[in-house]
């Protein structure tokens, strides 16, 4: 019996020391790259009116090479006709839903409010709506749940023409009042 203990053990020690036959140099090790191509917008040089669009697309030409295939979140940033370069970091705007592929279709009021943001107007008579407005685009892309700019890859700029219309962007007044001790907003 003992015996059989002792073959036992060893048989179970060889396919331990089987499995582990090779250490593996291919792990993969995450890269951040330069950049990736924006393709010209399917729509070239027409102008798009966001009042009536639901979004607007853009297309990379492919992926980001992240050294390994991940999941990635996409966006627009949004830049003036002064900004093309991209350097003044404050007046850059960035929509706020991400898309998870290279054709990222930018929800049309996130875009105009970016467009808003970085005209400054604050009023509806400020809008200038019967001239289209150029802006530089850019798209970014990021591993998700690794949203730290230094993951960010951005795409090369281009540009398209749009006719913007009027978004509030005052913050709404928030009235809070107890019930029973709970703090309830309406």
């Amino acid at each position: 019996m003992k015996k059989i203990n002792i073959m036992a053990a060893a048989l179970v020690g060889l396919l331990a020391f089987a499995s582990c036959d090779a250490d593996r140099d291919d792990n993969p090790i995450m890269s951040v790259p330069e950049s990736f191509n924006l393709l010209k917008p399917e729509m070239g040089d027409n102008i798009i009116d966001l009042k009536s669009s639901e979004y607007v697309q853009f297309k990379a030409e492919k992926a980001a090479d992240y050294g390994f295939p991940t999941e990635t979140s996409y966006w627009i940033q949004i830049a003036g006709e002064d900004n093309a370069d991209f350097k003044n970091k404050k007046r850059i705007f960035s929509t706020s839903t991400k898309g998870n592929s290279i054709t990222y279709n930018a929800p049309a009021n996130e875009f105009d409010l970016c467009v808003m943001k970085v005209k400054g107007w604050e009023e509806e008579s400020q809008v200038v709506t019967d001239q289209p407005i150029t802006l530089n685009v850019r798209m970014v892309s990021c591993p998700k749940n690794l949203n730290d700019s230094a993951n960010y890859v951005y795409t090369n700029v281009q540009q398209v023409k749009i006719y913007p219309y009027f978004i509030n962007l005052k913050s709404a007044t928030i009235i809070q009042y107890t019930i029973k001790g709970r703090f309830m907003s309406r």
